[in-house]
């Protein structure tokens, strides 16, 4: 464990946790997409009578139809931009940002449990006194609500929201494996709240893994492009207006702690990556927008942070704008 001295930041070791585990998230590692159905369209490849006659939710169902495919390189990390088979690349009316939204979306379906369990994975490899800063979404160009806290202050929010207004259904081809969210009255979600060292009221409200409902799930706050979520108590609320008709507060429930994953094995392995590559920060930078290792593009306006390039640091300009060159 670290000592008390060590400072995290919430929204870079979000950026760090994110890239290593959804480059390697084992259910859907090395596939392809072959077909995405928006809202409003019908799949080509998968072929049901109609959802809403299997009992499923009469709202917009989005359709990621995946093939699975072999590699060269079994241990080399999935990326959004390979995302697309190499031979439908150019020809391809997606544009860069909805295949990352696509890809994110696929990877992180029902995962906030398992997002949960790797962020409890990864504080436990400091001690429980670690200091925490956690920034919000700026108010322009000066900084958001921000407060330094510690890693121990944190409640697991636990939500069952009604009505969803959103499907997912992702197939994975050959086999036919189907994974779909929404589709049923209700749908449970859980995010990780954090309060400030002077309150025990939840200020902050963490979903590594709001990706999983398309680019609603984007931030920090509502205009972020952000690969996830980081919220106001207004923000929160307002986020989750837009995926569902309401609440059910006989299902809402705050927990210190969940018992854990059957992936949690894996979830180790991506922590401890994340913890090195934070540690050797300093020398070893990473992009600011997916947190891919080896950035080169550097922030004109701070000299700190760094980029894939043009695009991602246009991604990530929402939230640094407000913390570009300040202490």
């Amino acid at each position: 464990m670290m000592n008390s001295d060590e400072v995290l930041d919430l929204y870079d070791i979000a950026v760090l946790l994110n890239y290593e585990r959804n480059t390697t998230e084992p259910r859907l590692r090395h596939t392809k997409l072959r077909e995405v159905a928006f809202p409003g369209t019908q799949s080509k490849t998968v072929a049901l009578s109609s959802p809403i006659d299997q009992g499923w939710n009469n709202n917009a169902s989005t359709w990621i139809v995946l093939d699975q495919q072999q590699t060269s390189d079994p241990d080399a990390p999935d990326l959004p931009t390979e995302f697309l088979p190499a031979n439908k690349r150019q020809d391809s009316a997606l544009s860069n940002e909805q295949l990352e939204t696509l890809f994110h979306q696929a990877r992180n379906h029902d995962g906030c449990y398992q997002a949960i369990s790797l962020l409890q994975i990864f504080f436990a490899l400091f001690s429980e006194d670690t200091k925490l800063r956690v920034r919000h979404a700026p108010n322009g160009k000066q900084p958001g609500m921000s407060y330094t806290t510690t890693v121990s202050r944190r409640v697991i929010v636990e939500e069952s929201f009604r009505d969803p207004k959103f499907t997912t259904a992702i197939c994975v081809l050959p086999q036919g494996a189907m994974f779909v969210s929404g589709h049923q009255p209700q749908l449970l979600h859980a995010v990780v709240g954090f309060s400030p060292l002077d309150s025990d009221t939840v200020q902050s409200f963490f979903d590594l893994s709001s990706m999983q409902f398309g680019d609603i799930g984007r931030g920090p706050g509502p205009k972020g492009k952000q690969l996830f979520a980081l919220d106001t108590p207004e923000e929160f609320a307002l986020r989750f207006s837009m995926l569902a008709k309401g609440t059910d507060p006989s299902k809402s429930n705050r927990t210190l702690a969940i018992s854990g994953t059957p992936v949690d094995d894996w979830l180790w392995e991506v922590a401890m990556r994340t913890k090195k590559r934070w540690m050797n920060r300093a020398t070893e930078k990473w992009c600011g927008h997916c947190g891919a290792p080896g950035a080169k593009s550097k922030c004109a306006g701070c000299g700190e942070a760094y980029y894939c390039g043009k695009d991602h640091q246009k991604l990530a300009w929402g939230f640094h704008k407000g913390y570009c060159g300040k202490p």
